[in-house]
Parts: structure tokens; sequence; C-alpha cells
């Protein structure tokens, strides 16, 4: 075992491997270019980490404990407050697509090689959604 990111310190400090911090990272998701994103919880932030270990803020998130998945195109896919999912792009752009008719909070979120998206669903609503864009 090693240490991949982070100097053991709880805060917020993009950098490099040994200086970068994060507060209550949460899930992770590898994209097919080798960087790993992490929803940094106590941040608010989804964050990158290359294969080098250079970590970077790529957005903040309005609900801080979201899951994470990332496509084979390198989107990246996050639960929006209340029932929604966001879309953010190679690009950074963002785009927000609603989810009626979910009736508890989204747990888990996987993108399979076919651009589809799967979420899992908790409660009285306890699902495995798929959504196809």
């Amino acid at each position: 075992m090693s240490v991949f990111a982070g100097n053991g310190t709880s805060g917020f400090q993009d950098g490099d491997s040994t200086t970068a911090e994060f507060n209550d990272p949460r899930d992770l998701a590898i994209a097919p270019s080798g960087n790993l994103f992490v929803i940094d919880t106590g941040n608010a932030a989804i964050r990158k980490i290359t294969p080098t270990g250079t970590v970077s803020t790529i957005s903040n998130l309005q609900y801080s404990s979201s899951p994470i998945a990332v496509d084979q195109l390198g989107n990246i896919y996050v639960v929006g407050f209340p029932s929604s999912i966001l879309r953010i792009s190679t690009n950074g752009s963002t785009a927000s697509y609603s989810l009626p008719g979910i009736s508890d909070f989204i747990t888990g979120l996987v993108a399979d090689s076919n651009g589809n998206l799967y979420a899992a669903t908790r409660g009285v609503g306890a699902q495995i959604l798929k959504i196809s864009f």
C-alpha cells in the first residue's frame, strides 16, 4: 500500500500528490484516460487526480455526498439535488437531466461501455435504474 494523493491533512489544496489536501473524500471513479475522479464531500467538489498524482478541482457540487461515475468518453456523472443527474462533459460544460418519479436518494452510479448510466436508489423506492442519454 502507498499514498497516491493527499498529504494527510484535512483541507482544500490542489497540487502534486504530496501537497494536495482533501476533506472527507467519499466516492471514486476512474476514466479510460487513467484519471481518477473523487467526490470530496467536505469541500463539496469533484477533484481529478492524474495518473502521476496531480490533483485539481473540476467542479463544485450542490449535493456534496453524491456518488460519481465516468463513462467511456470521459463524461462525469453526479447526482443533482433533489432528483436529477448532472453530466459534466470533457470540455467542462454541465447538463442537468431531471429524473421524475424517484422517491428516494440515489446512492450509487456506474456507467457501462454502451453509454448507459445505472443508478441505485434506497429506502421505499429502492430500485436500480437504467438511464440512456
